[in-house]
């Protein structure tokens, strides 16, 4: 199904988790550089719901890539950020490990 950036589309972005609500979120800085700022999440995480910790727009400080696959993310992530992303998953949501790396 491939992977799906959303650097600036606030609606969209929630019509995406709307309809993939077991898909996965990575959740960045715009500047990909900042790990401790990037989280991989479950679709249905409450933290990803609008007016939670990142206001209602959630698509302007940081970036999500979404994917019906977490080893899709993953490997977009080895590609854009350098690192896997089993050690930044969300503690609260806990997306699965198989299959992901460091």
């Amino acid at each position: 199904m491939g992977v799906r950036k959303f650097s600036a589309e606030d609606e969209e972005f929630r019509e995406w988790v709307a309809k993939r609500p077991r898909g996965y979120v990575l959740n960045t800085d715009r500047g990909l550089s900042d790990r401790d700022s990037t989280r991989l999440h479950r679709a249905n995480c409450f933290t990803l719901e609008p007016g939670f910790a990142g206001g209602t727009r959630q698509t302007v400080d940081y970036i999500k890539v979404c994917s019906p696959d977490p080893k899709e993310l993953n490997e977009w992530a080895f590609g854009n950020l350098g690192y896997g992303l089993r050690s930044v998953r969300c503690q609260h949501c806990e997306p699965t490990a198989l299959g992901l790396t460091d």
